[in-house]
């Protein structure tokens, strides 16, 4: 990608302007800065066609930098956005990078792209096709709503985790704070604004009512929903425990309706997760704490996502613009997150990974049992004394499945220090080498909050080698916490102490300092 920074600013520029350009020039000293100021003189941009017919300098602005990065490329940034460090990794990394502040809409406050980049000519080619209805509010006709609904399906473009720039929204600016690891910080200053006041007409003023009453819904709307039918399902879940028998054909697959209201598709023949999705408790405890602490646009990575219950849960969470990245290495079982995946319509924001996580790169031996979904083990030859074991044992060896799959590591597969808000390892005691193959994200706590299975049975003669490594964070960058029934996490002084309290199969880690305020 180009290394240039492009702002765009009223013909007066404000203080707060001045000195969000002049920041980006101090990061940038091998970059070119340049400043487009009112007027613009025209110079063959293929919308100018459209420069006399907006109804704000927010539309105009909007669409000056989509070709000026269609004709120029680099990145464009708002005047009130101010950079926190250099923009070179993710210049260097990605031929096109936009991010969300709510994982619904796609924000124009900073946009990366190559010269005459793909998804900026579909961007001017939807413009140019379909004349936009000036009357109504920029975020409609230009701006994020405008991005989202164009770039939605758009395979060349990424959308970075939400608090890469916008660690917090328009509204929440009372609570001003930033990701240790964010690029840049939204100043929601709405410098526009000053300039459109002279030319507010009463169209423009329900227009611009309408949007904000239309934003509120979006925000507001789908948690709010969420909740009613989350205790709606809780309390059927309850009445339902209070039955004397219930009961399921034991043969193909089967379509369950969580308490999360989505779908999910789950093999009836399995003995292990299969039972628990289909009564509805699987992992109470663990799925609130993730309702708690993912929103939309946040990144979420699923280690071991088996049917896909926890990944479809967090993809619920991060909206049509947040991603979670799911890896299984279980044909069987991924076959099944697939069908789950197509089924809600969640295609935009999972991304599957047919591969296993490890220290190394490479290829490892996966062993599974079609009947018990939940165990497959990676290297089960070298396991002593785990539950595996005793698995193949009970059922009979001839029924085990071992095949070679691709491994990958989670430093290779995310080589950029980014604002990771979830990490779910549940990979049957191979757990410490994911940790180990992650080694720079968790030294450098790119990763908010870690939940790990953490079994003796399971993890057999490994169980010694996964203390070592959940000491070593638990030391100097992790708080070992366990969960309460409501998912609120209960901190701990040590590992052990969290071990000692562990009354389910799962401990939290939660990164240190999270924030800078």
């Amino acid at each position: 990608m180009e290394k240039i920074i492009h702002f765009t600013v009223p013909e007066k520029m404000t203080p707060t302007q001045a000195q969000t350009i002049e920041r980006a020039r101090a990061l940038h000293q091998t970059w070119e800065v340049k400043v487009w100021q009112d007027p613009i003189r025209r110079d063959g941009y293929l919308l100018e066609r459209y420069w006399t017919k907006v109804n704000s300098g927010a539309q105009l602005s909007d669409l000056l930098r989509i070709d000026i990065l269609y004709k120029w490329g680099g990145v464009y940034v708002d005047a009130d956005l101010r950079l926190l460090k250099s923009l070179d990794g993710l210049a260097d990394k990605f031929d096109f990078f936009v991010a969300t502040a709510d994982g619904m809409g796609l924000e124009g406050a900073l946009i990366g792209a190559r010269k005459a980049h793909p998804a900026i000519k579909t961007l001017i080619e939807e413009l140019l096709s379909n004349e936009p209805d000036w009357s109504l509010s920029p975020d409609r006709t230009t701006g994020p709503e405008f991005l989202a609904r164009t770039l939605k399906w758009n395979r060349d473009i990424t959308v970075l985790p939400r608090e890469t720039f916008y660690s917090y929204n328009w509204f929440e600016t009372h609570s001003r704070r930033t990701h240790r690891h964010s690029y840049g910080e939204h100043l929601w200053v709405c410098s526009w604004k000053e300039v459109d006041r002279a030319i507010v007409t009463p169209a423009r003023w329900r227009s611009g009512a309408m949007s904000l009453i239309k934003t509120a819904k979006r925000l507001v709307k789908p948690a709010l929903i969420s909740g009613i039918r989350t205790w709606r399902r809780i309390i059927s879940l309850d009445r339902l425990a209070s039955e004397e028998s219930k009961f399921y054909a034991v043969c193909g697959e089967i379509v369950v309706k969580t308490v999360h209201g989505f779908n999910i598709v789950v093999d009836g023949k399995d003995t292990s997760v299969s039972p628990d999705l289909i009564f509805g408790g699987y992992e109470l405890a663990e799925e609130k704490f993730v309702k708690r602490i993912l929103c939309g646009g946040d990144w979420a990575i699923d280690v071991g996502a088996n049917v896909g219950n926890f990944c479809m849960l967090a993809a619920q969470c991060v909206g049509m613009f947040g991603r979670v990245f799911a890896y299984e290495p279980n044909p069987r079982s991924r076959r099944l997150l697939s069908k789950s995946v197509v089924m809600n319509w969640m295609f935009d924001r999972i991304l599957t990974r047919p591969v296993a996580v490890g220290e190394t790169a490479g290829s490892v031996r996966l062993a599974f049992i079609p009947e018990n979904l939940g165990g497959a083990q990676v290297g089960h030859d070298e396991i002593l004394n785990s539950i595996f074991n005793e698995t193949v044992k009970t059922i009979g060896s001839e029924h085990l499945t071992v095949i070679d799959v691709p491994c990958v590591t989670l430093d290779q597969e995310f080589p950029n220090d980014l604002p990771i808000k979830f990490l779910k390892i549940d990979v049957e005691g191979y757990e410490a080498s994911v940790l180990k193959g992650a080694r720079r994200l968790l030294e450098r706590r790119c990763i908010d909050f870690i939940l790990i299975e953490v079994l003796r049975e399971v993890a057999g003669s490994r169980w010694s080698e996964l203390l070592v490594q959940l000491n070593w964070l638990t030391e100097s960058n992790y708080i070992a916490c366990t969960l309460a029934a409501d998912g609120s996490l209960v901190e701990h002084k040590s590992m052990k102490v969290a071990l000692d309290k562990l009354e389910g199969r799962n401990i939290v880690l939660m990164a240190r300092d999270q924030y800078v305020f």
